[in-house]
């Protein structure tokens, strides 16, 4: 994917581009650049590396946001994906019931809820981590 970078940046003169493994997102200033860039990116991909692009490629208004990596990123913060919440809802259920048939560590629940805080730290989300754990309490 260092092929795609230097394309990105150096062909396409991209200013704001950002790729985590296979994922990546441009900003670019209109419509029709995010449209040309898609286009000169597909055949790129296509053509030297015999890659495509998955079916949930797209471009977005910067007032939407940007949905990557488990955030939704707006200039001046971000936020964590509904979809991520209601995972981590979940998740916290299911540790409750498996505690209390004895069939979950402690030791594996407190590393999997530091690992989800850490992630959550990231975003604005201070009064989401409080409230989402509030209410998480194991009994056996």
């Amino acid at each position: 994917m260092t092929a795609l970078d230097k394309y990105v940046k150096e062909k396409l003169k991209v200013k704001y581009y950002i790729r985590f493994m296979d994922d990546f997102i441009l900003i670019v200033e209109s419509k029709e650049k995010a449209r040309k860039c898609l286009e000169e990116i597909r055949s790129f991909l296509n053509n030297s590396l015999k890659l495509e692009l998955n079916s949930k490629t797209a471009y977005f208004k910067e007032k939407q946001g940007i949905n990557f990596l488990g955030y939704r990123i707006w200039k001046t913060h971000l936020l964590i994906r509904n979809q991520s919440k209601k995972k981590i809802k979940r998740k916290l259920k299911n540790f409750q019931k498996l505690y209390k048939k004895n069939r979950i560590e402690l030791e594996y629940i407190t590393a999997c809820i530091n690992s989800w805080k850490g992630y959550a730290k990231f975003g604005n989300s201070y009064n989401l981590i409080n409230k989402i754990l509030k209410n998480f309490v194991l009994k056996k």
